[in-house]
């Protein structure tokens, strides 16, 4: 068995253990009459049904296959397959041998992607052709065999087009422009390829490049405006130009129009549907009054919207400012990616959330900052997930789910961590403009330094640069809910059912990417894709699991960021912690004591259950139990008392512990912001057994 094959039994043993976890707690719940019913599994069931279907599916569907070989030949040049262009080219150049745009695809493919044998043979043919008695055999071989030498980069001292007896030939001019050395010479070659309607496309980009040389911004934009000719050039380029010769009509639909190209029904759906998945799981965690769909969407809506004001903002910094990316100046490149991509976005993405701030009332606790937050990055995330599906043929589907989205809501979510110290901690004026500041600065540098990281390369140190934010993220969420307005201890997060249900829909995700790619480029190449990211995906999902599963909420207590705090969770100890569940909330104990003690020696033993974890004095460990039959105890409650083992890391499941016994003054006492032990009355020598 490979190493690969091992790691990925581990990860998966990982992600069953959080699985066995959910349901061992639905037993106990629900009891076994209930327990064994379709509804219990039905998740789970549809999860592995989509898997199935989906793995039937692609392998039913079979390989790629193509009606002709011109078909083959567009579906290489679409995704960039250079085999399928080089084999195609030969099918169609085999059946017509003077097809010129094939024989221009394959010199370009062959001499960059193909195999030595695949080159020589190719150039062999060409010699061939030459001993043709057609003048359009001719031509076309010496065309290409210049193609080839100029590809190559050296000197043969001799010249193919020279032989060419038809001057206006396609891809002739076009390669007397790229040969020659004198701009201006280049520029007529280029026009005089476009007037004999040759190869418009690329000549249309090369004049652009040599406009731009020579700053001729009057070319550029008659180039950009010609209707015949504006159509090679890409959105982005017009979009400069119509910039920075003030056209902002034109500018505008660049704008709407780089949308409107990549928008696709599968696109849409998809990017929406990864939304909704984090924006269903961030609101699981808003236990105490939970937020109305209506507000969510929104506010998702409101962030798709703002995802437009991008690209004025970002042209600005760079045209006006001069802002650049160089790849080579590192100082400047970080700068560039904190400010015309961090700063920007991040901007772009808390504007809606600050509008429904300032206008409603329904953002009123803390964690709603973070959610609030999130879904505005989310409806950010989706727009920008439109474009890239399309773009990049849903190859990404799986990785942007995981990193870009998630990345985006824990930026925002700075900011608005920023304004949750601000308004629950009552900053003074100037203190809170240092917060705002200070915690947009940050999320735009946190945003720059992943850009900055995938843009030279650096994979494996931006993995673990997105982790260390990760656990930032789970800290901002965990404080927010301590501190919520609304805490009731009778409420309690469902961490078990959380970690699943974000298991399955992630690998849900994965799935979807396998089947899509499985469609559209056939089985084998979706399986070798599935296979060679199984284990990255297995990695980060159980990542992504083991992080927002550890947040337990401890009223009042306000976490600092530790990254040391989380290394036990990644072990299989801390992973069997999470199976038996830490905080032993459900426990049945039995409570007895000696037979000297002067308040409890008569009325106990009784039976309790552990209802909620609590922070007395500002430690964790202390647990409200609720009685069977009440204990009388002066004028405090009879029917609750706070606990805790007396000796430290004790679990309340052994037998026969020491606990710590407090009473309680009275129910109001128990929604007190500070609960102090001083206020409570202890009784001594009380213990534990556990029942259930």
């Amino acid at each position: 068995m490979s190493q690969n094959s091992i790691v990925i039994l581990i990860f998966i043993g990982y992600l069953l253990t959080f699985i066995f976890s959910h349901y061992r707690v639905a037993y106990k719940k629900i009891g076994s009459k209930n327990f064994w019913r379709f509804r219990t599994f039905s998740d789970l069931i549809v999860v592995f049904s989509f898997i199935i279907g989906f793995v039937l599916l692609v392998q039913f569907k079979g390989e790629k296959k193509f009606d002709s070989p011109n078909d083959m030949v567009s579906f290489g040049v679409n995704n960039s397959f250079s085999d399928l262009i080089i084999k195609g080219c030969q099918s169609v150049i085999k059946e017509d041998l003077c097809h010129l745009d094939c024989h221009y695809l394959m010199a370009k493919n062959v001499y960059y992607y193909g195999s030595n044998k695949q080159l020589n043979d190719y150039i062999a043919s060409l010699y061939e052709m030459i001993t043709k008695p057609s003048d359009n055999s001719k031509d076309i071989a010496y065309l290409m065999l210049g193609y080839l030498d100029y590809y190559s980069n050296y000197d043969y001292n001799f010249n193919y087009l020279e032989f060419i007896s038809n001057k206006k030939i396609k891809y002739y001019n076009y390669l007397l422009g790229l040969k020659s050395s004198n701009a201006n010479e280049a520029i007529g070659y280029f026009k005089k390829e476009i007037k004999y309607e040759g190869f418009s496309e690329g000549s249309t980009v090369k004049l652009y490049d040599l406009f731009v040389q020579k700053s001729d911004q009057k070319s550029m934009l008659q180039l950009a405006e010609n209707k015949s000719l504006s159509k090679f050039l890409s959105r982005s380029v017009k979009k400069e130009i119509f910039f920075k010769n003030a056209s902002f009509s034109n500018y505008i639909i660049q704008i709407v129009g780089r949308t409107i190209d990549e928008f696709t029904l599968l696109s849409a759906i998809t990017a929406f549907l990864i939304s909704f998945l984090w924006m269903n799981f961030l609101r699981r965690f808003d236990i105490y009054e939970t937020e109305k769909w209506k507000y969510l969407l929104a506010v998702f809506g409101l962030g798709s919207i703002a995802t437009f004001f991008v690209y004025p903002l970002g042209d600005v910094l760079e045209y006006v400012f001069h802002f650049s990316y160089t790849n080579t100046d590192v100082l400047n490149d970080f700068i560039y990616c904190s400010v015309v991509i961090g700063a920007v976005e991040e901007l772009v993405k808390i504007v809606p959330f600050l509008l429904i701030l300032r206008c409603f009332k329904f953002i009123n606790e803390p964690y709603d900052y973070i959610l609030y937050g999130s879904v505005s990055a989310l409806g950010f995330a989706f727009m920008e997930n439109i474009l890239y599906f399309n773009e990049y043929q849903f190859h990404v589907i799986f990785i942007r789910t995981v990193y870009s989205v998630v990345g985006h809501m824990f930026w925002t979510s700075i900011i608005a961590y920023g304004f949750i110290k601000i308004n629950f901690n009552r900053k003074t004026t100037y203190s809170s403009l240092a917060v705002v500041f200070g915690s947009f600065t940050l999320a735009c540098f946190g945003h720059g330094a992943y850009d900055f990281l995938l843009f030279y390369n650096l994979g494996a140190l931006n993995t673990v640069f997105f982790f260390l934010s990760l656990i930032a993220f789970v800290f901002m969420i965990n404080n927010s809910l301590n501190i919520s307005n609304f805490y009731n201890y009778e409420i309690s997060l469902r961490r078990e059912k959380m970690a699943f249900q974000l298991i399955i829909g992630l690998v849900g995700v994965y799935m979807l990417q396998y089947f899509i790619i499985g469609v559209n480029y056939g089985s084998s190449y979706a399986n070798t894709m599935a296979l060679n990211n199984m284990l990255y995906g297995l990695m980060i999902i159980t990542f992504l699991a083991i992080l927002f599963s550890s947040i337990s909420i401890n009223r009042g207590e306000w976490k600092a960021i530790s990254v040391f705090s989380f290394i036990p969770y990644f072990t299989f100890n801390g992973v069997k912690t999470f199976f038996y569940s830490k905080n032993p909330k459900g426990l049945t104990l039995r409570f007895f004591t000696t037979k000297t003690n002067p308040f409890l020696a008569t009325q106990l033993p009784v039976v309790g259950v552990v209802v909620k974890e609590l922070t007395i004095s500002n430690q964790k460990g202390w647990y409200l139990v609720e009685f069977n039959k009440p204990i009388t105890v002066r004028n405090y409650l009879s029917l609750k008392a706070i606990i805790r083992p007396v000796k430290e890391n004790t679990s309340l499941r052994k037998n026969k512990i020491k606990v710590d016994f407090l009473m309680i003054p009275n129910n109001s006492f128990l929604n007190k912001e500070l609960v102090v032990k001083e206020d409570l009355f202890p009784i001594d020598r009380v213990y534990t057994i556990c029942l259930s």
